[in-house]
């Protein structure tokens, strides 16, 4: 039965100029802050966890949680700036992105107030963190702890690494493993419940937009798959039509100028006389402005690329063929169809205007076992399918995401699994720990459960 399921100093510098930023996100993230603080309206509040760095773009650190001065715990993100304005100056009052920020922390808030609000004029508190300091200002440097390690991935050491260290190596990957394969049963019963209730092809069609919406455009690709459901495009004959649709529902389609490139205008153009015939009856359904978010997002990973990958599926005999493939679960005949998916224009642009020297993969090959892992797997288990088994032992992962770093530094320091660690369940089995209890706890470990489960499931495994 899976128990997972149930049950250096650093030498002494002159300080920077006031404009580093960076340096103060570090102060934030060495947790040189006092106690209790207090925001410029005078609220006390209390830091329970500072959040994760995120190096990338969006607010400066993740899932921060703290008490207020009503004594509730929130959670959400801390933005960092070194002057008040900066807020403003950096165009975060108009992004829908820092809705979720609790903290606005700044080095100075200078001689006159600043007040910061998000894109929905909601006012968020704001604390000056020079007058707050545990240390004085020139001790700083002497106090900071963090590795290069727990610098470059956000996040620190977590108290279940003293236990995993003492673990041995085989211990460790079947520990995640099991992790891993708890992760993957969990999504063979959702899926199987969503097969019942939206059936097979609008079942895969969702799971397909929510994989190639990647984490940071999940929602908006999942409400294109809603608001565009396979069995209306199924019906469309017409190919351009059906991309029309899915260009211009998605918000993608320019409203006025359209791109002065030969390649973009003749495509756009195509577009453009399908979809004025259109707008008018889906003008309503269009996703508004904003809602996806390309702020750090790689260019061959861009939306629009991934939304050509799903119009080249929208063909009946394609999806026909696709539907097929999924069923019978084999990664091997999936990926071999899934890179063959191309697209006159996408193929060899990132943008609207950006062009690539040569063609490029609309899909690399970890994106499509991602997929796999995540849905076409899941819904061939559902279906009674015994070979998913089998091609879920064998699987490797190519790259390496940014949650699997997180979850590794913290259970696991700077430790190497070696090559078995590159195994997709390995991975997997990373990120549900991460999910349960990394993303779920604000105490910086101090109430988390995983230790005691580490220490039981190594008692049981040396009983059994």
């Amino acid at each position: 039965m899976n128990f997972y399921g149930k049950s250096l100093r650093l030498r002494e510098e002159a300080l920077p100029a006031s404009g580093d930023e960076a340096w103060v996100q570090r102060l934030w993230f060495e947790q040189l802050y006092s106690e209790t603080l207090t925001t410029v309206t005078g609220e006390k509040i209390r830091i329970l966890q500072p959040g994760f760095w995120n190096h990338g773009a969006g607010p400066d650190f993740l899932r921060a949680a703290l008490v207020n001065g009503a004594g509730e715990t929130e959670v959400g993100a801390v933005e960092i700036h070194c002057q008040a304005p900066d807020w403003k100056s950096h165009g975060h009052a108009r992004d829908r992105h820092y809705d979720q920020v609790i903290l606005h922390v700044v080095w100075q808030c200078g001689p006159k107030l600043f007040f910061a609000g998000d894109s929905q004029n909601r006012a968020l508190r704001t604390l000056e963190l020079s007058s707050q300091l545990k240390v004085p200002v020139m001790e700083l440097r002497r106090h900071f702890r963090s590795t290069e390690l727990e610098r470059s991935t956000g996040a620190r050491l977590g108290r279940c690494q003293k236990e995993m260290a003492q673990m041995e190596q085989d211990a460790v990957l079947r520990l995640l493993e099991e992790a891993g394969r708890y992760r993957f049963e969990s999504r063979v019963e959702r899926w199987g419940l969503r097969i019942k209730t939206l059936g097979w092809d609008q079942a895969l069609w969702m799971g397909l937009a929510d994989a190639l919406g990647y984490a940071r455009n999940r929602e908006a690709m999942g409400s294109l798959a809603q608001r565009l459901e396979i069995g209306l495009l199924l019906k469309i004959k017409s190919g351009s039509r059906r991309e029309a649709l899915l260009f211009g529902v998605s918000g993608f389609l320019p409203d006025r100028a359209l791109p002065t490139g030969r390649e973009s205008a003749g495509w756009l153009r195509e577009l453009w006389d399908e979809w004025w015939q259109l707008r008018g009856q889906w003008e309503s359904l269009v996703l508004p402005q904003g809602a996806w978010n390309l702020r750090g997002v790689r260019p061959l990973n861009r939306p629009e690329r991934r939304l050509a990958v799903m119009a080249s599926l929208t063909e009946a005999s394609v999806w026909k063929e696709f539907c097929s493939l999924v069923r019978t679960c084999s990664l091997a005949e999936q990926t071999s169809f899934l890179k063959k998916r191309t697209h006159p224009f996408w193929q060899v642009h990132s943008t609207m205007k950006s062009r690539k020297g040569s063609p490029q993969s609309l899909l690399g090959e970890d994106r499509i076992k991602r997929f796999w892992f995540n849905v076409a797997g899941p819904m061939a288990a559902a279906g009674g399918r015994r070979e998913v088994v089998t091609e879920l032992e064998k699987m490797r992962a190519q790259e390496v995401m940014k949650p699997d770093s997180v979850a590794a530094a913290r259970l696991m320091g700077d430790r190497s699994l070696g090559p078995a660690g590159r195994r997709l369940l390995v991975r997997e089995g990373l990120l549900q720990v991460y999910q349960d209890f990394c993303l779920k706890d604000y105490s910086q470990c101090g109430t988390c459960e995983f230790p005691e489960w580490v220490r039981q499931w190594k008692a049981l495994s040396k009983s059994s």
